[in-house]
């Protein structure tokens, strides 16, 4: 959302979120940047009580207040990127369900719009500006790997060489309520064979498609970790072709 007055939006949510494990800001020069998250799960959320009041008045669905983050963009001032609706579980690869899920997403959209413009001091004069052309999944396609990566050794060094260490949380959104995980063991690695497929010949996955279960994939899935294991594939792969 655009024409957002961030100055009025700062001094409204540090008058009610002094949590700075939430709510955040600060100024780089002449730029206010800021974010502040709810979601529905149990935790001690300032906010939930506008979240409370909109959904008694009809103004969101109680699934709306599932998952909301919001935060300045950097170099565009007066705009809100949106880190959220949540929606429920679909399939993508269903031409029908993917289309029912983009058509629920927009609708969200628009309730949450609507209830920022209402319950946000700042959002008086703003506007939708930007709609993310398509939905996306944290999970869908892996490959079968050479060795399958798992919770069990995610934080186990492997004997072969590492191809990455990381320490991103295993972080798992889920559509039901208290039940996402967020969950940090410190560091972990993984190998190249969790990158080549077991079945087809130079085939290799760099990325959240790696051969790996749901909880490692929760870990693993950020940029750092992928363009890793781009790095990773592509030396492996130019030792074969020199």
């Amino acid at each position: 959302m655009d024409n957002v007055n961030l100055l009025k939006l700062r001094e409204f949510l540090e008058k009610i979120d002094n949590d700075k494990n939430v709510t955040n800001s600060c100024n780089v020069g002449k730029n206010i940047h800021l974010t502040t998250a709810y979601t529905w799960d149990n935790k001690k959320w300032n906010l939930k009580p506008l979240f409370d009041d909109a959904v008694k008045k009809g103004v969101l669905l109680p699934f709306d207040t599932s998952y909301f983050q919001i935060f300045t963009v950097a170099g565009a001032y007066g705009r809100i990127a949106f880190n959220c609706p949540r929606l429920r579980d679909f399939n993508p690869k269903d031409p029908a369900d993917y289309s029912n899920a983009l058509i629920e997403a927009r609708g969200a959209i628009y309730r949450l719009s609507n209830f920022m413009k209402q319950y946000f001091k700042g959002f008086e004069n703003a506007y939708i500006s930007d709609i993310a052309d398509i939905t996306g999944k944290r999970k869908t396609n892996t490959i079968i790997a050479k060795e399958q990566f798992t919770i069990d050794k995610l934080f186990e060094k492997p004997a072969q060489t590492p191809i990455l260490c990381g320490d991103y949380p295993i972080d798992i959104h889920s559509n039901k309520k208290n039940t996402s995980t967020l969950k940090s063991g410190g560091k972990y690695y993984l190998t190249i064979n969790s990158l080549i497929s077991k079945d087809y010949e130079n085939l290799y996955a760099a990325g959240r498609n790696f051969g790996g279960d749901k909880y490692t994939q929760g870990a693993l899935r950020t940029q750092k970790n992928c363009m890793s294991m781009g790095e990773a594939v592509a030396i492996h792969v130019k030792q074969f072709l020199t």
